[in-house]
């Protein structure tokens, strides 16, 4: 009986040797992982009652890309981050965050497609807590969302944000105790 060149002992165990391209793994099976992390600045604070993307001076910083997407894949994409929200009034005030691809290659505040699910990475949040005429709050969320219908080969996710009134201001922390992490998985189908 011929020994296999790719097991370091008769015990099974693999030392060395490359999968061949004509391995097919099963669905379920996580192809990659790709993590992005910030953590140097905040983003420039943004009253939109829209979502835009989270930025500073241009620059998109809160994102994530994952490249050699297979056409039948799909991509579970998680952010965590710091968020800052501040007010000075007593009316009601309220914020959310959403997951945004933009594989457009010029990407602006508003570009991009939400992705599937999104009514379920939609964080909305109330408080109407004043004190002493001002109201501000810091907190980490953590956004997990599966994107159903990514692009073929790179795609590019995206934090974006908005608030309830144009009264209130929201900015994106990213510092060391609290970055921004994005993490996508792709995952066969």
């Amino acid at each position: 009986m011929a020994r296999n060149s790719l097991l370091a002992d008769w015990a099974g165990y693999i030392t060395s040797g490359t999968i061949g391209s004509g391995v097919t793994f099963p669905a379920g099976h996580i192809r990659q992982v790709v993590s992005s992390r910030f953590d140097t600045s905040n983003s420039t604070d943004s009253n939109s009652t829209t979502y835009i993307k989270a930025h500073l001076s241009s620059v998109y910083h809160w994102t994530g890309q994952i490249t050699d997407v297979l056409a039948s894949s799909k991509v579970l994409i998680t952010m965590s981050f710091g968020v800052y929200v501040a007010r000075d009034s007593t009316i009601e005030s309220g914020w959310g965050y959403s997951i945004v691809r933009d594989n457009t290659g010029t990407p602006n505040s508003t570009s991009g497609t939400s992705i599937e699910d999104f009514g379920n990475c939609d964080f909305f949040h109330h408080n109407n807590t004043i004190e002493n005429g001002h109201m501000a709050i810091g907190t980490k969320p953590s956004l997990t969302v599966l994107d159903s219908t990514p692009d073929t080969g790179t795609n590019n996710y995206y934090l974006a944000h908005k608030v309830s009134s144009t009264a209130a201001t929201l900015g994106v922390n990213s510092y060391s105790s609290a970055p921004f992490i994005c993490i996508m998985q792709e995952i066969l189908v």
